[in-house]
């Protein structure tokens, strides 16, 4: 079987193509148009199957493994739920607990700044009184 020919026009001594193994090339060394097209579609393919590989390498898990992260993921949410019934009480009093103290600061800080405000007004208050009161004097 001959994997290598040599193919040329009627009258031409130098060749216009070469067959490579069923492969055919211009003698440039490019591949003919159905071959580029077979070569391009014969890529995709291979990069195809290449990606759909990994993706099964990332989502299969053998079944051992997962028989263990199952045990293991039970396990925790056993004890998980067991903490919470021995601890309810004592988790919502803490967050009450927290609640009514953010509560208590937030007042604290709203008090002060409604102080502040009020002695504004009141030194903007006593400015316009006494210009006022320039001002009548100087009429």
């Amino acid at each position: 079987m001959n994997i290598f020919r040599r193919t040329s026009a009627a009258n031409s001594p130098t060749p216009t193509s070469y067959e490579i193994a069923g492969h055919s090339f211009n003698a440039d060394g490019a591949p003919t148009a159905a071959d580029a097209v077979e070569l391009r579609l014969r890529r995709e393919l291979d990069l195809a199957r290449s990606e759909e590989q990994a993706r099964a390498k990332v989502t299969n898990r053998s079944p051992e493994s997962n028989k263990g992260m199952k045990k293991t993921v039970y396990i925790v949410g056993l004890a998980s739920g067991l903490i919470l019934a021995r601890s309810w009480k004592f988790l919502v009093k803490e967050g009450i607990k927290a609640g009514v103290r953010a509560g208590r600061e937030v007042k604290k800080v709203s008090d002060q700044v409604l102080e502040d405000l009020e002695d504004a007004s009141a030194e903007a208050f006593d400015e316009l009184q006494e210009q006022d009161k320039e001002q009548k004097v100087e009429l």
